[in-house]
């Protein structure tokens, strides 16, 4: 029998600094839901499969954050208000919740509770600021409280939901809660954040996981080396202090470390060896670039690497970009069961490229931001994958470590610049809003080394440097919550002179990216466009709605082009109208598959080829030029006017789901009945 494949598993999890050294205060409660959420559920769905080994990369400034939590020695404005009363709050905080106790993935949390559908639906799921506003009376006391209840409640993990009674007895009883409900369940919050570094730690001493680190503020390491303004002694403490944290908090030094963002340069690899580190890893793309001889085999990027320099040796993996996208960004979208045997096709693919030779899969991912848009969090699919893995005599888990030890390297002489995003680091660096902030960095350190900074000061510094404010200063990136990363990013800096009893730059008063609001707009009148592929004219799609593409990022960045980058809606009597404005960088490209999804309505698809569609016998006019038209007929959904209908749309290739729009939950339209024309002006 041959032997069995080996599956490197690297989950990452990570979360920037929120803290405000200068008041305690955390300005946004994502360590804490994320906590309670992702990182002792995730944790605890894989204790239940012992024979499945994986790594677990973890970011000091998250683990750090957690400790804190759990000592409640600060708390966040969510969690503040929602200990509050609920008859005691004000007009102010009654907004904030309206504006922010919705923020998850309504399509998998949200509708698991009714009570919480019904409230989202009175809150209304494209209301502007001003219509919020108005709204506000519209809630009773009972309401705001179930509000803060379930909000908080939502953020548990699925299986938490289903075994901890103070859990579960809120989940059955749906609505109605008490002050006395509410404050148990936030209390509760913090049993669960206690029990998470005590997991991670008990399974790395039992050789389930091995642990693996990040420079401690997860900054991009080839730019704080060699950037346009390097900091190199930030770089070398950013290490040494993860590898001390790590040590300290789970007893042993860290062998392995992914650099953030799994951005590697020559330098960087120098001083990971320095740092005494065994092993790295980064994207398969990396490896391609670094390939000097020849084109890369098809078994390249499966082989374990050393590296040699002037420092010593450190081996490199390589993460297979296919399976750990399928996973990030494609399986949320299918049933478990045909996911776990995709995933497993796969494996089989490359243990049958590999023989028995040496080699590996590895799979390297975040660990958390995919699983909110997962149905149950993930749970039925990883359940699903980890008893396949557990039950398949082809394949075997292990740790990054476990792995390097049992096979021969290759060697590998130099290492291309860049990250797992294109391979490159435009993301952090390179455009206006970036560059600015890296100088404001570079001038408040004014050439002072980082070993005669203070704390607090010296904290603020280095958490200014982390990888999540540049990531999302990006043109290509956009959270709904930008300005809040911009002025968190700004305090850092601004607290850093306060520390130094310094003066305060005015240009850090003042937001540094223009920002692009993502709404839907609703349309305005109706619309009759020629359904010819072009802009007939300019009045056709005038008044149409429009989603703005902003709203189509996320927090994970997918490596295909924009695809979309408008999109508008329309309808009059008799048909609904779509137009979607190509990315020229993909409008000549092969395979796209676009996908109408109306729910229990249906679902009707078209394919393009070449920049055009491919000729089928559709049951609705469609287009393509420069643009893509299509007219279709609502009694194609045997809808009766008036009625309500929610529909959203996909972009695919190769199974792959480039595009969702909108990014989560679904437009709401109505059926257009005889009075379609007035009902636009009332």
């Amino acid at each position: 029998m041959s032997k069995p494949l080996p599956v490197v598993f690297v989950w990452h999890f990570h979360q920037p600094c929120y803290l405000d050294y200068a008041t305690g205060i955390y300005r946004m409660p994502w360590v804490r839901l994320h906590a309670i959420k992702d990182y002792y559920g995730f944790a605890l769905t894989l204790s239940r499969f012992s024979e499945i080994k994986a790594t677990f990369n973890i970011t000091p400034v998250l683990a750090a954050q957690i400790l804190d939590i759990r000592k409640r020695r600060a708390s966040d404005e969510f969690l503040d208000l929602s200990y509050r009363p609920a008859d005691t709050l004000n007009f102010e905080e009654q907004l904030f919740l309206l504006r922010n106790f919705f923020s998850l993935n309504w399509e998998t949390m949200v509708t698991l509770f009714p009570r919480y559908r019904q409230l989202l639906g009175k809150r209304g799921r494209t209301s502007s600021g001003e219509e919020l506003e108005e709204r506000v009376s519209d809630f009773s006391v009972p309401e705001w409280r179930d509000l803060q209840v379930l909000f908080n409640l939502a953020w548990f993990h699925p299986t938490l939901r289903q075994e901890e009674g103070i859990l579960k007895e809120l989940v059955r009883k749906g609505r109605n809660y008490t002050e006395e409900e509410k404050t148990a369940l936030l209390d509760f919050q913090y049993e669960i954040i206690a029990r998470i570094i005590p997991l991670w730690k008990r399974m790395s001493e039992e050789g389930q996981i091995e642990i693996s680190t990040s420079p401690y503020y997860h900054p991009i390491l080839p730019l704080l080396l060699s950037g346009p303004q390097p900091l190199p002694e930030d770089a070398a403490l950013q290490v040494r202090m993860a590898r001390e944290f790590c040590r300290d908090t789970f007893g042993s030094d860290p062998a392995g470390c992914w650099p953030s963002e799994g951005a590697v340069s020559n330098e960087t690899l120098n001083l990971l060896t320095r740092e005494g580190f065994l092993w790295t890893a980064t994207d398969e793309g990396i490896l391609r670039r670094s390939w000097d001889s020849g084109g890369l085999p098809a078994e390249g990027i499966y082989q374990p690497y050393t590296y040699q320099s002037d420092a010593g040796k450190i081996n490199v993996i390589f993460r297979d970009q296919r399976i750990s996208d399928k996973i990030g960004f494609t399986y949320r979208f299918q049933e478990a069961k045909s996911a776990s045997d995709d995933f497993c096709a796969d494996l089989l693919r490359i243990k049958h490229l590999l023989g028995d030779g040496p080699g590996a899969a590895h799979i390297i991912l975040d660990g958390e931001n995919a699983w909110e848009s997962y149905p149950v969090n993930g749970v039925p699919f990883l359940t699903d994958l980890y008893a396949a893995l557990s039950e398949r005599k082809e394949f075997r888990t292990c740790t990054v470590r476990q792995s390097l030890s049992e096979t021969r390297t290759l060697p590998l002489n130099r290492i291309h610049t860049g990250s797992w995003v294109n391979q490159d680091l435009h993301i952090w660096s390179g455009y206006p809003a970036a560059d600015f902030a890296w100088a404001a960095v570079t001038r408040a350190r004014q050439a002072r080394r980082i070993e005669e900074i203070r704390e607090p000061a010296r904290s603020s510094i280095l958490a200014a440097e982390g990888s999540d404010w540049f990531w999302w200063f990006s043109p290509e990136h956009y959270s709904g919550r930008d300005q809040e990363f911009d002025a968190l990013f700004r305090l850092f800096l601004l607290n850093f002179y306060r520390f130094q009893g310094e003066k305060e730059p005015e240009d850090l008063q003042k937001f540094i990216k223009e920002f692009q609001k993502g709404e839907v707009r609703l349309p305005k009148n109706p619309i009759q466009p020629e359904i010819d592929g072009r802009i007939t004219s300019y009045y056709e799609w005038l008044g149409a709605g429009h989603l703005v593409e902003g709203i189509f990022s996320g927090a994970m960045h997918q490596q295909q082009g924009a695809v979309v980058t408008n999109f508008y809606f329309g309808w009059d009597r008799d048909n609904l109208y779509l137009r979607l404005d190509l990315d020229p960088v993909c409008a000549e490209e092969d395979g796209f598959l676009f996908l109408l999804n109306f729910g229990s309505a249906g679902q009707w698809s078209f394919k393009a080829e070449n920049g055009k569609i491919i000729p089928q016998s559709y049951s609705f006019p469609i287009a393509q030029d420069t643009i893509i038209e299509v007219a279709f007929p609502w009694k194609e959904l045997n809808l009766i006017s008036g009625s309500g209908l929610e529909f959203y749309f996909e972009i695919r290739r190769d199974n792959h789901i480039l595009k969702r729009l909108p990014r989560q939950g679904s437009l709401n339209l109505t059926v257009p009945g005889e009075d379609y024309q007035e009902s636009f002006w009332r």
